[in-house]
């Protein structure tokens, strides 16, 4: 059984509220339970956008906000260092992610000592 404890979920967004709308809106529609760390290094007006967004979607998120002139790897890194879950996983505010997929991800790694990463598609 997924225990969403176990799994993070990381956002890094740049400008770009619509799309990051979209994406929490289909995580809240496949009722995602795990923890969601949003990385904004938005100008003012986008980042104000992206907070309105976050706070209408009953998931577990957190806005986490950086300089935007901050480069995308120092953001990463910042978060990483600071994930308490043993499984994360970056998605671009323009992708989407499945839920099942990271169920079955998070199986894999717990079943395989040696397996460090992990992919899986899922059907509808």
């Amino acid at each position: 059984m997924f225990r969403p404890e176990k799994y993070t979920l990381i956002v890094p967004t740049y400008n770009r509220p619509v799309l990051l709308n979209g994406l929490l809106g289909h995580l809240a529609t496949k009722r995602a339970s795990f923890p969601i760390l949003v990385l904004d290094s938005s100008q003012s007006a986008h980042r104000d956008q992206n907070s309105r967004i976050i706070s209408k979607y009953k998931l577990n998120t957190q806005h986490v906000l950086f300089d935007e002139n901050i480069a995308f790897q120092s953001k990463i890194s910042a978060q990483l260092a600071k994930v308490e879950t043993p499984y994360v996983s970056l998605c671009a505010d323009d992708d989407l992610v499945f839920p099942g997929a990271i169920e079955a991800c998070v199986k894999e790694l717990e079943a395989a000592d040696d397996t460090v990463a992990c992919h899986a598609c899922l059907s509808p």
